[in-house]
């Protein structure tokens, strides 16, 4: 599927050129094509490390001399039931810093669920209860007598005595050699998981566009972020080469 949309406006230093939407496995893309500069942009909502609108930009220098691009120089509004508001275009410096603050806090909790397992492997803890029941009775015998040593009497007590007693006690054992072993495999866990977050920065920052001069026929690719805001329209204005080049993005776009 493919539509022209022609909108001219003519000012000293802003250009609005023919805009070409066209499709690719579904995705829509809107392209400028001039004599001088060919600039391609797809549209996504993905969450990496947070929620954003991904601009995937592409600019190829057709002229016969070099052209500085600046992505900080990008910005963008969006309009939601007819107001609009600046959005926040993220720069890679700024997304790679938000990156390596997710990933710090997410490696921290890895590492404590990891080893708060290995703590308690090779431990076997016994609980042991004991009662215990007694009783006993008897009878003692008192003789009297005056103080010539004769005999004037006597007494006789009986009693008894019952009880009982219940005791109650934990003890815990360390297999020192399973410890270790769940230590060394919870250590192996998080230096995967550590490994594995770092090709998905190394990714992300190969991936994000950047501050570039580009010669004659060069081509550059990359993303630009900005945080997502629920939209009606988005509009895209991409610096370049003197001109500004505006991609807009209405509602029907945005949920393709």
């Amino acid at each position: 599927m493919k539509k022209i949309i022609l909108v001219l406006f003519c000012f000293p230093s802003f250009f609005l050129f023919a805009q070409d939407v066209s499709y690719i496995d579904g995705k829509p893309f809107l392209t400028f094509v001039d004599e001088d500069i060919e600039i391609s942009m797809n549209l996504s909502k993905e969450r990496q490390y947070g929620k954003y609108y991904i601009a995937d930009i592409a600019i190829y220098n057709n002229t016969n001399q070099s052209i500085s691009l600046n992505p900080k120089e990008i910005y963008a509004t969006i309009t939601k039931k007819g107001k609009v508001k600046d959005a926040e275009v993220l720069s890679h410096s700024e997304y790679m810093k938000k990156v390596k603050t997710r990933q710090t806090w997410k490696a921290i909790g890895k590492s404590m669920a990891e080893h708060s397992a290995a703590s308690d492997a090779g431990k076997t803890t016994t609980n042991t209860n004991s009662s215990s029941y007694g009783s006993y009775s008897g009878s003692s015998k008192t003789n009297y007598s005056n103080k010539y040593g004769g005999n004037i009497g006597s007494s006789r007590s009986t009693g008894s005595i019952s009880g009982s007693s219940r005791t109650s006690s934990t003890s815990t054992t360390t297999d020192g050699r399973a410890q270790y072993m769940a230590k060394q495999n919870a250590d192996r866990k998080v230096q995967d998981f550590n490994n594995e977050q770092g090709n998905i920065s190394n990714m992300l920052n190969q991936g994000y566009l950047k501050r570039n001069t580009l010669k004659s026929k060069d081509y550059i690719r990359g993303n630009v972020n900005i945080k997502y805001r629920k939209a009606d329209e988005i509009e895209i204005v991409v610096p370049v080469y003197g001109r500004d080049y505006i991609f807009i993005w209405d509602k029907d776009l945005l949920e393709d």
